[in-house]
């Protein structure tokens, strides 16, 4: 990713060879929002634009449950000039554009009651972390920073949002309450920076993290306080280079996945311009105390996540390392490798998705190698019922699901 948030990247086949150390870089230094093409005007008076007759659900009421049908999903698209949020039904139907700024409004997240949507704007002059309603109305600057505020989750509950920030000086773990107010700092050990991937505990008590001084990222834990910090990965700092990235904290909060990189050659040999750079990337998974580190899968594997009932991990892979990306799912002990989007592609190894509420369908984007064109799809978890839900020549991509509203303390 960033060089860019979540943003789909076409670059060439020689850089891939070298996109493990690129994402390790980005993941230390945090997210820096850009648009990917130069903003075009929207003449559109309204602050929502629906691009499908069928019109728009109003929002969601707290602590009711909602049929999987009828929840929505949330996405950013390029579609009007720039970087927007945009919202549709589970089937592709009723787009409407949430947000109308100049600048790049990114990386959408739902609350877990889905009556809210988080996401990261540069509209007041440095990136920042804001919240809206579904129907686009209630735009709040929580972070409201002159520094750069970004790459954040929701806490299980609802009440907090962690976030990375480098207000002071290196890229830091940070929670505030979902109003913005109290806002903590989490992890002082300057000069080392918090990767932009992290997740929380599914009891919301503790975070997991990447976290490094220079070179060589190790996941860590910490409890949402401040204190408790513990190392759970410790790998080799040597010519050979090690990290740990990418944690995902398991739903019955025992373990957690996260993905393991290291070159395949020493980054000495690296010097010769007749040998380009390659780097190996697998999915692993350990204890939540870091024990029973265990590697799972994949020659090329990242962006973990787990299913919603903890059976199945879904990630990315590039089997050939040199190839392209497709869309994975095993089961949680490394069985059944499954690959979903074999007739895709080619595909560079832009795929962003996201488990339905209830595990049994996955909403995906990605792109034509090479192509400026993204498309989110649908399809069932075995792979079977594919289909577009988003058709046009510009980006669309992050999707995200509205989670199952359910009463909630």
């Amino acid at each position: 990713m960033f060089l860019k948030p979540i943003v789909t990247q076409y670059i060439t086949r020689t850089m891939k060879s070298v996109l493990c150390i690129l994402l390790v870089a980005q993941w230390l230094n945090g997210f820096k929002v850009q648009a990917s093409n130069p903003f075009l005007p929207d003449t559109t008076p309204n602050h929502m634009l629906a691009v499908s007759a069928r019109g728009y659900l109003p929002t969601v009421m707290k602590n009711v449950s909602i049929p999987t049908s009828e929840l929505k999903i949330v996405f950013v698209s390029e579609r009007d000039g720039n970087p927007e949020i945009y919202i549709m039904n589970s089937n592709g139907t009723g787009q409407i554009r949430l947000t109308d700024n100049s600048a790049s409004d990114l990386t959408p997240h739902w609350s877990p009651d889905g009556t809210q949507i988080a996401f990261v704007s540069g509209r007041d002059g440095s990136n920042d972390i804001f919240i809206i309603n579904p129907d686009g109305s209630g735009v709040t600057n929580l972070t409201n920073n002159s520094a750069s505020d970004n790459s954040f989750a929701w806490s299980p509950d609802g009440s907090k949002i962690a976030f990375v920030s480098n207000r002071d000086g290196y890229y830091s773990l940070y929670v505030m309450d979902v109003n913005g107010a109290n806002v903590i700092r989490l992890t002082y050990n300057d000069p080392y920076s918090v990767s932009s991937t992290f997740s929380w505990s599914p009891d919301g008590v503790k975070l997991a993290f990447s976290y490094s001084s220079v070179d060589d990222p190790d996941i860590y834990s910490i409890h949402a306080d401040g204190t408790g910090l513990m190392r759970l990965t410790n790998f080799i700092d040597t010519d050979e280079r090690e990290w740990g990235i990418g944690p995902a904290w398991s739903p019955d909060g025992n373990r957690i996945a996260f993905s393991f990189c290291k070159p395949l050659m020493p980054l000495s040999a690296y010097n010769s311009p007749d040998i380009p750079p390659s780097n190996y990337s697998t999915i692993y998974v350990m204890n939540a105390d870091g024990s029973e580190i265990t590697p799972l899968r994949g020659s090329w594997g990242y962006k973990s996540a787990w299913s919603p009932d903890g059976k199945l991990i879904g990630f990315v892979e590039d089997p050939t390392i040199f190839s392209r990306a497709y869309l994975y799912i095993m089961n949680a002990d490394g069985s059944n490798f499954t690959n979903l989007t074999p007739d895709d592609g080619p595909y560079w190894d832009s795929i962003e998705f996201a488990w339905s509420p209830g595990g049994d369908r996955i909403v995906y984007a990605t792109a034509e190698f090479n192509a400026p064109i993204s498309e989110i799809y649908l399809m069932n978890v075995d792979g079977s019922n594919k289909v577009a839900l988003t058709n046009n020549p510009e980006l669309d991509y992050s999707p995200a699901w509205q989670p199952q509203a359910s009463t909630l303390p």
